[in-house]
């Protein structure tokens, strides 16, 4: 399963994401800073990020972040 982290650079999403990794799930992480520097064992595999301010995107940023994920945390 594919799943957006919203808030992926941040405390919860770290953890969300290390998790749901472990549990064989992909995640793509969405945060206001590269979320790479926590979760050096992601493998490329398992993860995309992008990094957005969510209060100044536009709406095609904001859906783009949401296409092909089955899930959002």
């Amino acid at each position: 399963m594919k799943v957006v982290i919203l808030g992926g650079s941040g405390l919860l999403g770290q953890h969300t994401a290390a998790e749901l990794v472990r549990r064989g799930h992909s995640v793509r992480l969405v945060g206001r800073q590269s979320c790479l520097d926590w979760l050096p064992g992601l493998g490329d595999d398992h993860h995309d990020q992008r990094v957005l301010d969510v209060w100044s995107a536009d709406g095609p940023q904001l859906l783009g972040v949401f296409e092909g994920a089955d899930a959002c945390v």
